[in-house]
């Protein structure tokens, strides 16, 4: 028995509580402050005084005690949470004093126990720094603990320093050998480090191991980890393998239901992962990521018919309504856990369907974010600078070679900054070349792979009067964040083509001539119109490789069309359109390209297309081609062999028709209902080329088959194309307008 246990401790404790539970705040405080000093590490004690002071106005004592209750108590949540009141109430020197204090009280037993939850919560409130300097003095005292070392591997990893934390889970390794957690975030780091096969290791420990414990959140991060290196290695088919059996093996759990759906969806299986999420919901109806998965696996890559597309929309809709009915209804465990969810999971194939009510289905999804979010309220003026400068930060999960930031990096090149503070935050894990371009035209950059935490923290430290999001949509992290008011002025523009639904959003920027008529209608937010198409275009430049045809396996006397749009932009009411121009073009051959991802079933494509052409008459095989996904270098050759490249009707080319622009290829269009089937015509009549635009179905084949056959007419668009295209460089009007529109936004938000 420890003192603290003692008779004598315990009828002080009660005659403490007794005093405070009457409102005799003083006498209890100096009884719990009697058994501190006898026994400096005793929970109850601690906590209760600490909350005395924290009431009182106590700060520094009060986080110091609550810092003692918070590694001591059993269920240490209240003392947990007091303690972050209390610290961030601190100025610096009273912070440092308040941990140096709390460390030299740690004695070697139950170190580790002591101090893990206040390293844990400095971590979340972004007190990297004194975490790790709290671990580093714990670790003096306790050396040998494995939990420590897992810890500071986690903070080096916040710091970016990958080889330290790499060292640091080793050597926690040596101490917690088969611990899942540890695994996890091992194998993790491994594949972050370029080393996948060791990582694949790692993460089958992990998951042999996970599958025994009680813990959901450790099964779940295992089991997505070990998908996560499949991946990486491209060995879908022995993730699906592998999470077959761990489903057949423990299907009383929710996790190896979601995990398994999740492959089978990356693996291109999409109808057998929306079966298995809806099975999963059937056996767990109270799993909200199982409910969300089924949701958003409603909507497929590619459709094998129109009635498929419709009845998916269909699906997803219903589904839609009840998740978001759930979640408005929910207690907050659940909300924290969707709002992680939020951040994984996004309907970012919905405006493939190119249907005509995305905005209702948005506002709905766009709704049940916000509901979710913590930071929902007017963002108050921002303090100008002493510079007199309007601070911009762009939010990103795709700074670099991606299709957004190839086509509009100009936006952040050309922004004066003599007005402007350009920051940008990159959320996502790639970095490359164009990564390192665009950190040259920001005053700041930051690099914040898939860290909503510190990209929360980061935005409050910098305190921008703008937030611009380029796409909303396609990242995760990126859209949960665009949920939260974070900024007096929040925008977001065409990289994904359609309105966010969020009414945090105050601006949809995009361009005068790639926006339909009434335009307005299609979004939540307020639209803005910059001249032209909205950014001057900066190419990229590539080493110029001429292939010849036979490269491609193509004929050298076909008339070549190139069809080389991402799979999901291709929908079966269009298939007709590639009979009726072969029809007329006996020699016309079309070329598709794959996706680049493994999520595309592209014999669904393939099946689709060479059944329409049967039912035309016409031999499949001699008309169509499917390629793989080509390299930079070769995708730009291969525009350089074609004759005339044919947009897609419901979702037009962006950065793929400026790259056909640039080879001097003929462009056959037509302009459709939603800005999404606008871009390329608003490109051509940007730079005074209209007459390869189609008013319709039937237009798009006459001048499909004209290019094709009219060799003259052909070479003539292309001189035409050749002597216009230097425009889109070089007219910085949508610059100069954008300057002028941030500046009255903010302006509008003082007065």
């Amino acid at each position: 028995m420890t003192e603290a246990d003692s008779p004598k401790f315990c009828a002080k404790l009660e005659w403490a509580l007794r005093l405070h539970k009457a409102g005799v705040f003083d006498e209890a405080a100096d009884t719990y402050q009697e058994i501190l000093r006898r026994s400096p590490l005793h929970p109850e004690a601690a906590f209760l005084l600490g909350s005395i002071e924290l009431e009182q106005g106590d700060t520094a004592p009060a986080c110091l005690h609550l810092a003692i209750a918070a590694g001591g108590l059993n269920s240490g949540e209240e003392a947990q949470a007091g303690f972050a009141r209390a610290y961030e109430k601190l100025d610096e020197t009273e912070r440092e004093t308040t941990l140096a204090n709390f460390s030299a009280l740690l004695t070697t037993e139950r170190a580790t126990e002591r101090s893990a939850p206040v390293i844990r919560i400095l971590r979340l409130l972004g007190e990297t720094h004194a975490a790790l300097s709290l671990i580093e003095s714990t670790l003096q005292t306790a050396p040998n603990y494995g939990d420590l070392q897992r810890l500071r591997g986690q903070l080096l990893l916040d710091f970016g320093q990958e080889r330290e934390a790499l060292s640091a889970f080793e050597e926690a390794l040596e101490f917690l050998p088969e611990d899942c957690e540890l695994l996890t975030v091992h194998s993790a780091t491994l594949a972050r480090s370029g080393r996948a096969e060791e990582a694949l290791g790692f993460a089958k420990r992990a998951a042999e191991n996970a599958i025994g414990l009680d813990d959901a959140d450790a099964r779940r991060s295992a089991l997505v980890q070990l998908l996560s290196c499949f991946i990486d290695l491209q060995r879908l088919p022995d993730a699906c393998v592998a999470l077959h059996a761990y489903c057949k093996d423990a299907p009383q759990l929710p996790e190896t239901w979601l995990v398994l759906a999740r492959c089978l969806h990356f693996s291109g299986h999409q109808k057998e992962a929306e079966t298995i999420a809806g099975e999963g919901v059937s056996r767990f109806p109270n799993n909200l990521e199982l409910e969300w998965l089924y949701c958003v696996y409603a909507l497929a890559p590619i459709y094998r018919s129109a009635d498929e597309l419709e009845k998916s929309r269909e699906l997803y809709a219903a589904r839609l309504a009840r998740l978001a009915e759930r979640v408005a209804g929910a207690d907050e465990h659940t909300r924290s856990r969707a709002r992680l969810i939020s951040q994984d999971l996004t309907p970012y194939l919905l405006p493939y369907q190119c249907g005509d009510d995305d905005r209702q289905l948005q506002e709905t999804y766009g709704g049940m974010l916000v509901e979710l979010s913590e930071h929902k309220s007017t963002a108050k003026p921002v303090t100008p600078r002493s510079d007199g400068l309007i601070t911009i930060a762009f939010v990103s999960g795709f700074v670099w070679r991606h299709t957004n930031w190839r086509m509009k990096r100009g936006w952040l090149k050309y922004l004066n900054q003599d007005r402007f503070h350009v920051t940008c935050l990159h959320l996502g894990e790639r970095c490359d070349d164009m990564t390192l371009e665009i950190e040259g035209y920001c005053n700041a950059f930051y690099h914040l792979p898939s860290n909503y935490d510190r990209a929360i923290r980061t935005l409050r430290d910098i305190r921008p009067e703008v937030i611009f999001y380029p796409e909303i949509g396609m990242s995760g992290p990126a859209q949960r964040l665009a949920a939260e008011r974070l900024a007096p002025v929040q925008c977001c523009a065409i990289g994904h083509p359609v309105t966010t639904g969020l009414s945090t959003i105050d601006f949809f920027i995009t361009g005068e001539l790639i926006e339909p008529e009434n335009a307005e209608a299609n979004y939540t937010e307020t639209l803005i119109k910059l001249p032209g198409i909205s950014f001057p275009y900066l190419p990229v430049t590539l080493p110029s490789e001429a292939l010849p045809r036979s490269h491609f396996d193509l004929p050298n006397d076909a008339a070549l069309f190139l069809c080389l749009q991402t799979p999901q932009k291709y929908l079966p009411t269009d298939d007709k359109l590639y009979s009726q121009i072969a029809t007329r073009v006996p020699k016309a051959v079309f070329v598709f390209l794959g996706g680049g991802s493994s999520i595309f079933d592209m014999s669904i494509l393939r099946d689709r297309l060479t059944n329409t052409f049967r039912q035309a008459k016409l031999d499949p095989e001699l008309h169509l081609r499917f390629l793989p996904h080509l390299n930079p270098v070769e995708y730009q050759a291969l525009n350089a062999l074609g004759d005339v490249y044919l947009d897609t009707p419901g979702w037009s080319g962006g950065n793929t028709t400026l790259e056909a622009i640039y080879q001097g290829l003929p462009i056959v269009t037509m302009r459709g209902r939603k800005m999404r089937a606008c871009v390329s015509a608003g490109m051509l009549e940007f730079i005074g080329i209209t007459h390869t635009i189609a008013a319709d179905d039937d237009e798009f084949v006459d001048i499909a088959v004209r290019l094709a056959l009219d060799k003259s007419w052909n070479e003539s668009v292309r001189n035409r194309l050749r002597a216009g295209r230097s425009r889109l460089e070089t007219d910085m009007s949508s610059i100069r307008a954008m300057e002028n529109f941030f500046e009255k936004a903010v302006k509008d938000t003082i007065t």
